[in-house]
């Protein structure tokens, strides 16, 4: 909850998790806190309910190489212009999961096959209200990236 510790109480009824020994209200592993891509390229909320108490927000996801060394995964709410990703070459790939669980993973890529995964949000929340975004991102050890202007 931004800007302010909830109570355990609150915590617990928005369908997050109470640690007893920090006195910290945290995300499930996996979060509940989630979308599905069922179709296309729509993201409905698992819950109906954001930790916030807003109804979440449906959005769309467009994912893919930019050039041979540089991915997009661009999340948006309206029906933005379609994005061009470049297949040919490119040593990086977005893995795009879809089901009951969407998740993003971003790979490294030699030879045309996957070699390290850089960053995946398989654990973490995606809470998207009017006002409030959130969305973890699990690096690995060794993964660098670097943007401007983005959230990388």
């Amino acid at each position: 909850m931004p800007g302010r510790q909830p109570s355990q109480s609150e915590c617990l009824d928005v369908g997050c998790c109470w640690n007893l020994t920090s006195n910290a209200c945290h995300h499930s592993l996996p979060a509940r806190h989630n979308y599905r891509l069922l179709e296309a390229d729509a993201l409905t909320p698992r819950l109906q309910r954001s930790p916030l108490g807003r109804p979440p927000l449906t959005l769309r996801v467009q994912a893919g190489a930019l050039s041979p060394t540089h991915a997009l995964v661009h999340l948006s709410t309206a029906n933005d212009t379609d994005l061009t990703f470049v297949n040919d070459g490119a040593r990086v790939e977005v893995e795009v999961v879809r089901g009951q669980s969407f998740y993003v993973s971003l790979w490294r890529k030699e030879d045309g096959n996957r070699t390290d995964v850089l960053y995946s949000t398989n654990h973490g929340p995606l809470v998207a209200t009017d006002g409030f975004w959130e969305w973890s991102l699990q690096f690995s050890e060794d993964a660098v990236l670097l943007g401007k202007n983005f959230v990388c």
